[in-house]
């Protein structure tokens, strides 16, 4: 189920768990490698949220399979170490982060060059050990440093009497138990919210086409759990996620007879392929039989292609469509969206799609987008006129996002 927001881990600090698990690492140096990625070396255009946290997702398989572990850092940077895996297959992973940051200069740095910052940094730990210690020891210090001035600044603040925004406590295993207790019976349809997508033409009205339904996790919050911040944990939220995928679906075939247009939801793997998913399937084509769309993140596909391809054609088979999900500008040319054969293609909209600048990665990423048929396409958060001027001349024929919303709201109280 879609939610709206970012997850912000509130976890040990990345800097404090690489110090401990480096210093651990001592007695344990045969076959281990390691990599630093000056990722907060990038330009400021390269390093936003979104591209850090891919770059550090695209080592979490190998690191599963090589035990190994992910730091993310304060600053960025993201440090892998694995184990039993040769210098070829982690440089796999590394050259498609140097095709997906193409366009900055720190790319191009050699990674043997004597002076300046380098994209990354090798480490071979049964040699290089002391430098690496030496380094999580150093990032680990100018943490200590920068958390003892944030603390100072708090401190200022609450004496100058200005008031500092509410402290949440962290989701943990215990409260997430007492919450999926109260959520199990909860009347859910107060939290449920609807946002359109639509058609929208150069000469004529916006033609809303079909709705997508999700949990306003805030809304949700504010309701059985005020104190806590549920998105305080990335595991355990989506936990917290799966189960509000079954609870919407035990709610909403009722609802769905008294909507004609087709509804959307972003449901995992999991949830599509599971007894309760069936089961409201059953109930649903009870009161309709108008299609439904199944939207599955892009990242759920690949982990798991022939369950996907599985359920992709169970889906089919009784009137549902599947719409690929979560891709955006960055990673849109790096998947083969025509081997996932989806109904329909969702692409985030922001504003570096209207960035003309010419570059590989942007030429790149246009050739993926003009191969995809443009009826498939649902440009989604366009919050900005820019968005559908962009969408126009890409012929994308569908789209969301706030932009849309305020089109229509303003449509209807015209009328």
């Amino acid at each position: 189920m879609r939610t709206r927001g970012h997850l912000k881990p509130v976890l040990p600090p990345a800097e404090d768990l690489l110090l401990d698990y480096s210093e651990r690492l001592q007695h344990h140096l045969p076959g281990r490698r390691a990599i630093y990625l000056n990722l907060s070396k990038l330009q400021r255009l390269n390093r936003r949220r979104h591209h850090v946290a891919m770059a550090a997702a695209s080592f979490d398989q190998l690191a599963r399979r090589a035990q190994g572990q992910v730091f993310r850092l304060g600053n960025d940077d993201v440090v892998v170490v694995v184990k039993g895996v040769g210098v070829g297959e982690i440089d796999e992973v590394v050259l498609r982060l140097r095709y997906m940051f193409d366009d900055d200069p720190l790319v191009h740095q050699p990674d043997d060059a004597p002076d300046g910052p380098k994209f990354c940094v090798w480490f071979d730990l049964e040699i290089d050990y002391p430098a690496f210690l030496a380094i999580a020891r150093a990032v680990h210090k100018r943490a200590v440093a920068l958390r003892t001035q944030e603390a100072a600044t708090a401190e200022a603040s609450v004496l100058s009497s200005k008031p500092l925004p509410p402290v949440l406590e962290p989701l943990d295993p215990h409260r997430l138990s007492r919450i999926a207790q109260v959520i199990a019976p909860a009347d859910l349809l107060p939290m449920l919210r609807r946002q359109p997508i639509c058609v929208v033409p150069e000469a004529g009205p916006i033609k809303v086409v079909c709705n997508e339904v999700f949990v306003s996790i805030d809304a949700l919050g504010r309701q059985v759990a005020p104190k806590i911040d549920l998105r305080a944990d990335p595991w355990l939220f989506q936990y917290l996620v799966a189960q509000l995928d079954h609870r919407v679906m035990s709610v909403l075939p009722e609802l769905e007879a008294q909507i004609a247009l087709p509804t959307s939801l972003n449901l995992t793997l999991e949830a599509l392929g599971s007894p309760e998913f069936l089961a409201f399937d059953a109930k649903l084509r009870e009161v309709t039989q108008k299609p439904m769309v199944a939207e599955i993140h892009w990242l759920d596909a690949l982990r798991d292609m022939p369950n996907y391809l599985f359920v992709r054609d169970m889906l089919r088979l009784r009137n549902w469509r599947v719409a690929l999900d979560g891709l955006s500008a960055t990673n849109y040319a790096m998947i083969d969206c025509a081997a996932l054969e989806p109904d329909y293609v969702k692409l985030a909209w922001n504003a570096d799609l209207a960035d003309g600048t010419p570059s590989r990665q942007r030429a790149a990423f246009l050739d993926a987008l003009e191969r995809t048929a443009p009826q498939k396409l649902v440009l989604m958060h366009c919050g900005e006129a820019a968005a559908v001027r962009f969408g126009r001349a890409m012929h994308i024929a569908l789209y969301q996002g706030r932009q849309i919303d305020a089109a229509l709201k303003g449509r209807a109280a015209a009328a």
